[in-house]
């Protein structure tokens, strides 16, 4: 990587597709929706990312269009911007690598949960366990170990709908790989720079103008304006014994 003059960090350049690792829903029709959002499901090719979370945030900038996916006819908003863009969560979403649990724990990824590979390109935002991309398309299904052969037969139909090859666990990052490399370990987000104010050391409170040591044993008589306090010849002497 290299730097532009005047800037602090100038984005690498990739002359191939990069290759990421993710988890869909499936439904009846065999088509993956991203988990925890129905609002469009993964298309068979390219598939491009959108942003509507600015129109959610202002109701009165909510810009709508028909859509049709797949025969479905809905009602969509309008991307709100370019997606993904850095100060915001949109973007089509992978790990760097598949995750730990598909292998420790395969029940958990069982249907209709599936897992699989994409092959990204333009805009990408990469963090440290994964990255968002502007365009994205299917390149793999995968199955874990021990799939019954019912199971397999969804998962090949979903391979045939998207037109990608049905991969063991065990091989999909060699069929990923086909499509697109990984992202270098060594490609990471910039390093945030220490701010002066809130990344000091915490500092020990500061005693309060009329709690200090001096003052404990002597009533303040007189209030933070320099009025005399009311009834201040009321008090607690050194005694302990309230005055007269």
């Amino acid at each position: 990587m290299t730097r532009a003059p005047g800037n602090e960090f100038d984005p690498p350049m990739f002359s191939e597709c990069v290759i990421g690792y993710r988890a869909w829903i499936s439904d009846a029709d065999g088509q993956l929706w991203p988990i925890g959002d129905k609002r469009r499901p993964w298309r068979p090719g390219v598939n491009e990312a959108r942003c509507n979370l600015d129109n959610l945030d202002n109701p009165q900038s909510l810009r709508l269009q028909w859509s049709n996916h797949n025969g479905r006819v809905s009602l969509e908003q309008l991307p709100a911007h370019d997606a993904p863009i850095a100060d915001c969560d949109c973007g089509l979403y992978s790990w760097r690598r598949p995750p730990g649990t598909w292998y420790d724990d395969p029940a958990r990824f069982e249907l209709p949960r599936v897992i699989g590979a994409i092959a990204s390109w333009g805009a990408l935002h990469v963090h440290d366990a994964g990255f968002r991309a502007q365009y994205a398309c299917i390149v793999a299904v995968a199955h874990p170990a021990g799939t019954t052969s019912d199971v397999m037969s969804e998962l090949q139909a979903i391979a045939g709908r998207y037109r990608v090859e049905l991969a063991s666990l065990s091989d999909l990052e060699h069929v990923a790989g086909l499509h697109g490399a990984p992202l270098r370990d060594d490609v990471r987000p910039p390093a945030p720079t220490a701010d002066p104010i809130t990344d000091r050391p915490p500092q020990p409170p500061q005693p309060a103008p009329d709690a200090t040591s001096a003052e404990l044993r002597t009533p303040r008589r007189v209030g933070f304006d320099g009025r005399p306090l009311p009834h201040a010849g009321f008090g607690f002497s050194g005694s302990g014994t309230a005055g007269a």
